[in-house]
């Protein structure tokens, strides 16, 4: 009697070959290997999900495409799969109890939102970030909230990124300031949200941001 078997790789194998898509910028493998790591049980590996969000981040494919618009939903619905896995509580209380969202996972995830257009998602993700009752370690990269508030700015969303200034300066980026005034020169604060935003950097970015335009003003000029 023949017993059939099935073939289970190791964690290593299958993070060499999630290495192997990276290097050879095989995307459109990435959604079956979440898939197969589904079946094999390693989404309770905290190094799995951070490391198929990072991969999922950087190669996500350009939805404006039409020829990867299906390969870019199929990006998108891992992305919103592990959001939902790891904040069900049924499916947190499996989790090992030293798997944690860490802030770089967050802010991939984000990414991941963005660059499918999914802003309202990218948003909760950000809630989870500035949260002060969520454990989370670690930060999210300047890049991904560089990507972020383009995204703000390209929606003329400014509560969102009001926000995404906020926590760049709470986790003590220096590229906050900078992030400031982008919001002060591209969206059309009202009193109250310019009060806010002078109040989260701690000086008034009209001024910053007007001394800096006549900075360059004058060395254009020179």
């Amino acid at each position: 009697m023949i017993v059939p078997n099935v073939y289970t790789p190791e964690m290593s194998i299958m993070e060499r070959i999630l290495d192997a898509a990276e290097l050879n910028q095989a995307s459109e493998h990435l959604p079956r290997l979440w898939s197969d790591i589904m079946i094999f049980e390693m989404h309770r590996r905290e190094n799995m999900v951070t490391r198929v969000l990072e991969l999922l981040a950087k190669l996500f494919p350009s939805s404006k495409d039409p020829k990867f618009a299906d390969l870019s939903q199929k990006f998108a619905a891992v992305g919103y799969q592990i959001w939902i896995l790891l904040e069900s509580p049924k499916i947190g209380r499996q989790q090992s109890q030293d798997f944690y969202w860490s802030g770089k996972m967050l802010g991939d995830l984000m990414t991941i939102f963005v660059k499918s257009e999914d802003l309202q998602k990218a948003t909760q993700v950000m809630h989870k970030l500035v949260s002060p009752n969520k454990k989370i370690v670690g930060i999210a990269s300047v890049d991904s909230l560089r990507i972020l508030l383009q995204a703000c700015v390209d929606t003329d969303n400014a509560p969102l990124a009001l926000a995404c200034v906020q926590y760049a300066n709470e986790v003590g980026y220096p590229e906050a300031a900078i992030f400031g005034e982008d919001v002060f020169l591209k969206f059309k604060l009202d009193p109250v949200q310019r009060a806010r935003l002078n109040t989260i950097l701690g000086f008034n970015v009209e001024e910053s941001a007007s001394a800096k335009q006549l900075s360059q003003s004058n060395i254009g000029s020179a």
